[in-house]
């Protein structure tokens, strides 16, 4: 059996953890046997290296990046990573290898990833978009046509710090943090 591809949902460069949560919601209602969740590629540093990113063809330093991760009913495990050059869905141990070059840059460049089930992430995941604001008041990059996300449960009008975090303990108890998926 084959994953389910893309559907068609809203994109927006630069709003990758927004085009997730979008993701997720269509996934959530159509596709409701197989199990996914959001997950956020950052470090304390917030300097990521990652490979095979549409931005360009070597390297990207983001602070940080957010895909899906997706367990099929044959068990099998896919990526949906939306700014990869890679296929897409894209097989988990592949993109780890292809995208995640750790012994290609120092240390601070690793990545760590807080993995949180679907359903919490569309609960608790809210962003104003204010991370985007330049200090003169326009974004640095053009938001989303549709309005502002704010999960059902979520406390504030922006968490996406929680969610970036990759201390232990941080972010409302979501997800886990590791070293490697």
């Amino acid at each position: 059996m084959s994953p389910p591809g893309l559907p068609d949902t809203p994109y927006t460069p630069c709003y990758c953890e927004e085009n997730i949560w979008m993701l997720a919601e269509v996934f959530s209602r159509q596709e409701p046997q197989r199990r996914t969740w959001a997950v956020f590629i950052s470090n304390a540093r917030r300097t990521v290296a990652l490979w095979e990113q549409k931005l360009r063809e070597r390297v990207v330093i983001w602070d940080y990046h957010v895909v899906l991760m997706l367990e099929d009913v044959d068990g099998s495990w896919w990526i949906y990573d939306l700014d990869t050059r890679l296929p897409l869905p894209c097989p988990l141990d592949r993109y780890m290898r292809e995208t995640f070059r750790n012994s290609d840059v120092p240390p601070e460049f690793h990545s760590r990833f807080r993995v949180i089930p679907s359903k919490q992430y569309l609960d608790y995941f809210a962003s104003d978009r204010s991370h985007m604001l330049r200090d003169n008041g326009e974004y640095a990059e053009r938001p989303p046509e549709y309005a502002a996300i704010r999960g059902r449960k979520a406390e504030s009008r922006m968490n996406l710090a929680s969610f970036v975090s990759m201390e232990d303990g941080v972010g409302y108890g979501l997800g886990v943090v590791v070293d490697r998926v």
